[in-house]
């Protein structure tokens, strides 16, 4: 989805100004070809009034010229996507929808934009499309926020498409940077899995990240789960390559290109705990350690599919053993486990990430568990080293490590720590409905 090595632009406060006027002239002009549409108006006539309103205010149209595209603005009807060319043959009717898309230029910074509308009378059907797309646009900007990844911003645009219907969700095109160019660095996929995209940038040193992270969980009125906790010093934990968890930040630990790291996070809202960990490369990782991070992930969501009422504690173990075994000769680490959670971050029961199944405690409702493979290149063994904490490969192996908090109810899985309630990888279960936004 993203290419493993981009160039993004990063924008001065006054050239965002510049970029701010050219989107004013885009939202004025879009908003008087909104106004503009009717039955019997032609999509060339549309073009040539988007261009007069565009020069009259002393901008250029992005478009015309753009690889040779010969208009002011695309306009795309009914089954059109985007990209139509706008022409004197093309005449608006009764019930039809228009995406209008344009884009202008001042003093070399872009704006673009694009609206659809009904021309004169249209179907609730496609009132409901229409405000479907529209509603999954400002989920998306939402999430725009320094901090974010931009994963975050397509996972909310195809989560709230799919809350709104059985609709679906073009996967060729995507969004894209703009600043000085139209189109740069990075694209910006309508779909995708929350968390990804863009990643650590080497040379950053766990102990930026953990102060990222303090900053971010007190932000939101909560209270980090680690810091203290039997007295670690720190918010997260930052394991690299062969450190496998609990590795402690350090201003002398920088991450270097091709480094992997698991970064595990806790905390606390209310007196309750929510707790998670994910692996993520840095810059360009091998194609044997992107391997590593999606059995690790997968074996994590085989692992919560099984967190099911009536079901036993082993069935998840056997999920997640099964799951990596099927990846790959991979070992999985016995020593430590996942965890109830609730009240305390560490409670009864332990979750191995092995055994057989139909073993254990059978699951109900109201139980909440942390589950958390920890899965290797190499052997299963571990050492742990002088500090404490950290734990390690005992071959040197590198390592991954995938964790989340999921709640057991009478309608299945809720993954307390996927935005999503792990709606999306999970399918069937459905979860309460979600948080309002906001911060807690």
């Amino acid at each position: 989805m993203w290419r493993g090595s981009m160039s993004i632009e990063i924008k001065t406060p006054e050239q965002f100004t510049v970029m701010r006027e050219a989107g004013l002239v885009v939202a004025r002009t879009l908003r008087i070809l909104a106004a503009a549409v009717r039955p019997g108006v032609t999509t060339a006539e549309l073009d040539a009034l988007a261009e007069a309103e565009i020069r009259a205010a002393g901008a250029i149209p992005s478009f015309k010229g753009y690889h040779g595209y010969p208009a002011t603005i695309c306009t795309s009807v009914n089954e059109e996507i985007v990209h139509g060319i706008p022409s004197q043959q093309r005449i608006l009717r009764e019930g039809d929808i228009i995406s209008i898309d344009c884009g202008a230029i001042v003093r070399g910074w872009h704006g673009d934009a694009a609206v659809t509308v009904g021309v004169g009378a249209i179907s609730a059907e496609h009132a409901g499309l229409l405000q479907a797309c529209e509603t999954a646009l400002w989920r998306g900007l939402a999430q725009a926020r320094a901090g974010h990844r931009l994963g975050d911003i397509s996972h909310a645009v195809e989560a709230s498409i799919c809350r709104s219907g059985r609709y679906g969700v073009v996967e060729e095109y995507t969004g894209h940077g703009i600043g000085s160019a139209m189109h740069m660095d990075p694209p910006v996929p309508n779909y995708g899995r929350p968390g990804r995209g863009p990643r650590l940038r080497p040379g950053i040193t766990t102990a930026e990240l953990d102060a990222l992270a303090e900053d971010e969980i007190r932000a939101a009125g909560a209270t980090p789960s680690f810091k203290g906790y039997h007295g670690y010093p720190a918010t997260i934990c930052a394991s690299v390559n062969d450190e496998i968890v609990h590795g402690i930040p350090s201003r002398q630990r920088s991450l270097r290109d091709g480094d992997i790291v698991s970064i595990d996070c806790g905390a606390i809202v209310g007196g309750w705990h929510g707790d998670a960990a994910v692996t993520v490369g840095v810059g360009d990782i091998s194609a044997e350690h992107a391997r590593l991070l999606q059995a690790c992930e997968t074996a994590l969501w085989q692992g919560l599919a099984q967190a099911r009422a009536g079901r036993r504690l082993s069935d998840i173990s056997h999920a997640v053993e099964t799951s990596v075994s099927q990846s790959g000769p991979y070992g999985v680490v016995e020593e430590y486990t996942g965890h109830g959670i609730g009240s305390a971050m560490h409670m009864d029961p332990p979750v191995p990430n092995y055994g057989r199944p139909g073993r254990g405690p059978r699951l109900r409702p109201g139980m909440a568990l942390a589950i958390e493979p920890m899965v290797m290149l190499g052997r299963h063994e571990t050492v742990l080293l002088d500090d404490g904490w950290t734990v390690v490969t005992a071959d040197g192996s590198w390592a991954a490590h995938f964790e989340h908090t999921v709640a057991i109810t009478d309608d299945g899985p809720w993954v307390l720590t996927a935005e999503d309630g792990g709606l999306d990888r999970l399918g069937g279960a459905t979860p309460p409905d979600p948080l309002p936004p906001g911060r807690y």
